[in-house]
C-alpha cells in the first residue's frame, strides 16, 4: 500500500506542479485585479511577532535591566525602556509587549485605550519609531514587532462579543465632573480628535470645527481618511474610532466649518475659554519649474484625497484621475501612498527621486510593496521641466550624484550638467512636502518664519497669546500621526491645567475589569500575522 501511494504521489506531483505554475503564469497581475472591496493587503512585518519567546531563555538572558528588577519582578519604576523613550507619545510599548507576552490580551489593550484612541489605526500605519529604538532589536538584530502586535492586540477587540467592546459611555460615571468650560477644536484629524478625547474625559465641553463636510463617506479623521488609502488603513477600523470620539459625552462634533471662510478664528474663540489648533499642513510646496502650470500637473495629496473620496462614494466628482503614464516626485509615504494607488487604477507608474533608496522617508517595506506592484523607481533624478502643448506629455530630469551632508543629514543631491533626458508621461504628481495655510489666523496669534504656530513647546500654547494650543503639522510642518497625537496629549493637558489650575488625574480606566471576568475568546494565530 505503502508502494502504491508513492507511484500516485510520483505521479500527481509533478502535474499539480505543473498546474500550479500554469495557474501562477495566467494569473492577472496583482495590481491589475485589485477588488476595492478588498479591505487591505497583509504586509511582511520587519520585527518578530512570536509573543511565545519573549519569555523564552534566550530572550531572558537579553533583556535589559529596563524591564524586570532582580528576581525577574516586572519594575515599573525603572526609566523608561528605549522603546518609550523613542514614541512622540509616550505609548507604554514595554508595559503592552509584556502583557502580551504573558497571554493578557485584554489587559495589553486597556493601557493603550487609555493612552489614545487610535490603537487600530497606529496598529496600521505608524511610522513606528518605538521599533527604531527597541532593545531587543539592538542586542539580537530582531526587533519587537511593536507595531504589529498593536494591530493584533486592537483588532483583538473585534473578536469579542459586541457588546464586550470597548464603550466610554459605559465608564461615564468614571470621567471627571463638568468643569463648565468649553475648549474649541480646529480640525478633526489626528491632534485634533486625540486632544478632544482627553479634554471631554477630564470634563471638559468641546466642540471640534471640520472642514470637511459629512458626506462621501466622511465623518472625520482629518489626513487618516483624505491622505491615507483604503489598503492600507482599514475604514471600518477607522470609522470605530472616530466615532469612539465624536460620540463621547461633552463632544460636539461641527461638520464644513471653514475657518477664514464661513466661519472666523475670533468668532469660535469668543465662544470658548480655549482654542486648539490641529489643522494639517494642507498646503503642497511647488517644484518651481517651468510646465508646472500645465493641466495635469497636480498634488499627490490633492489626488489621494479626491480618490479617497471617490472610493466611498462613486457620486464624489473625481477630477484628478491620472492618466495611463504617472510620474510620481518625491520619496516619502506620500509618494508611494500615490504611485501604489495610480497602479490600483490601471495606469504605469515612475517614481523618481532626487537621492537614493537609503535615504526616501517612506519605510522600507512601502518601498519594497511599491516594487512588488510593479512601481518603476528611478533614483538620483530631479525635476527641469515639465513639456507639453497644453497638456503633459513628459518631463525632463536631469541626474545627481550625491555630495556632503546637509541639515536632514541625508547627504546633498549635486546636479550633474549635461545629464538631462526626457521621460514621457501624461501626467505629474508632486510630493515634496506640505506647510500649514494660515492665512487666516489673528495676527496676534504669532507665526514662525517656517509658517508654523510659534508655540512653548513644554506646553503647546501660544507665545503671543494665552489661551491658544496648537499641535501636529500646524506646529512641525509636515508630521507622522504618532508626532500628532503625541504633541496634542501634551497640549490637553496644559489645557486643562490652564482652565482649572490642577495637574490632570491620569487614571487608568480598567473597562474589562469593571465589566467583571469575561471568558476571552481565543484569537486565531494566523490573525497576528495579518
Amino acid at each position: 500500500m505503502d508502494k502504491l501511494s508513492e507511484l500516485v504521489d510520483a505521479i500527481t506531483s509533478p502535474i499539480l506542479g505543473l498546474g500550479l505554475t500554469l495557474k501562477s503564469f495566467l494569473r492577472t497581475p496583482i495590481t491589475l485585479q485589485y477588488p476595492w472591496e478588498k479591505e487591505e493587503l497583509p504586509t511582511r512585518s520587519r520585527g518578530v511577532l512570536g509573543m511565545h519567546q519573549f519569555f523564552s531563555a534566550d530572550g531572558m538572558s537579553n533583556r535589559s535591566e529596563l524591564y524586570f528588577k532582580d528576581g525577574g519582578q516586572y519594575n515599573k519604576d525603572l526609566a523608561k525602556a528605549p522603546c518609550i523613550w523613542g514614541c512622540p507619545a509616550e505609548t507604554p510599548a514595554r508595559e503592552y509587549v509584556t502583557l502580551s507576552g504573558e497571554g493578557k490580551f485584554l489587559k495589553a489593550l486597556t493601557l493603550l485605550k487609555n493612552h489614545y484612541p487610535f490603537s487600530g489605526v497606529l496598529g496600521r500605519i505608524c511610522s513606528a519609531p518605538c521599533e527604531g529604538e527597541c532593545n531587543r532589536g539592538k542586542v539580537t538584530g530582531k526587533t519587537i514587532a511593536i507595531r504589529k502586535l498593536k494591530r493584533y492586540l486592537a483588532d483583538y477587540e473585534y473578536q469579542l462579543p459586541k457588546d464586550q467592546w470597548w464603550d466610554y459611555h459605559k465608564m461615564q460615571e468614571r470621567f471627571a465632573k463638568s468643569t463648565g468650560k468649553k475648549v474649541a477644536i480646529l480640525g478633526a484629524g489626528s491632534a485634533g480628535l486625540t486632544a478632544a478625547w482627553y479634554l471631554a474625559m477630564r470634563g471638559h465641553q468641546v466642540t471640534v470645527y471640520e472642514r470637511f463636510p459629512k458626506a462621501y463617506g466622511h465623518t472625520g479623521g482629518g489626513y487618516l481618511f483624505t491622505g491615507i488609502p483604503k489598503y492600507r488603513l482599514n475604514r471600518k477600523i477607522l470609522e470605530k474610532e472616530v466615532a469612539d470620539v465624536a460620540n463621547l459625552p461633552g463632544v460636539t462634533m461641527v461638520y464644513g466649518a471653514e475657518v477664514g471662510k464661513n466661519i472666523q478664528f475670533d468668532e469660535i474663540a469668543s465662544k470658548h475659554d480655549s482654542v486648539f489648533v490641529g489643522v494639517g499642513a494642507i498646503k503642497p510646496l511647488k517644484l518651481n519649474i517651468p510646465g508646472e502650470e500645465l493641466p495635469n500637473v497636480i498634488p499627490a495629496e490633492d489626488f489621494l484625497e479626491e480618490l479617497n473620496f471617490w472610493l466611498e462614494d462613486k457620486s464624489y466628482p473625481f477630477k484628478l484621475k491620472p492618466g495611463k503614464k504617472v510620474l510620481i516626485i518625491g520619496g516619502g509615504f506620500t509618494s508611494m501612498d500615490a504611485s501604489r494607488s495610480s497602479r490600483r487604477l490601471g495606469a504605469d507608474a515612475l517614481l523618481v527621486y532626487r537621492r537614493t533608496q537609503s535615504e526616501m522617508l517612506a519605510s522600507f517595506d512601502e518601498i519594497e510593496d511599491g516594487q512588488e506592484e510593479n512601481v518603476d523607481y528611478q533614483f538620483l533624478l530631479s525635476p527641469i521641466e515639465v513639456k507639453g502643448n497644453g497638456k503633459v506629455e513628459g518631463m525632463i530630469l536631469r541626474q545627481n550624484r550625491l555630495g556632503d551632508f546637509d541639515k536632514s543629514r541625508r547627504r546633498k543631491p549635486i546636479e550633474i550638467k549635461g545629464s538631462d533626458k526626457l521621460y514621457e508621461c501624461d501626467t505629474v504628481m508632486t510630493a515634496i512636502s506640505r506647510e500649514p495655510s494660515l492665512g487666516w489666523m489673528p495676527k496676534d496669534v504669532a507665526i514662525t518664519k517656517r509658517g508654523t504656530v510659534d508655540v512653548d513647546p513644554k506646553t503647546m500654547m501660544s507665545k503671543s497669546r494665552s489661551g491658544i494650543f496648537a499641535g501636529g503639522d500646524v506646529v512641525l510642518g509636515p508630521a507622522t500621526v504618532i508626532q500628532a497625537i503625541g504633541q496634542a496629549k501634551i497640549a490637553a493637558r496644559n489645557i486643562h491645567e490652564y482652565l482649572t489650575g490642577e495637574v490632570p488625574n491620569e487614571e487608568i480606566f480598567d473597562y474589562w475589569g469593571a465589566m467583571g471576568e469575561k471568558k476571552q475568546i481565543v484569537v486565531p494565530e494566523i490573525a497576528m500575522a495579518s
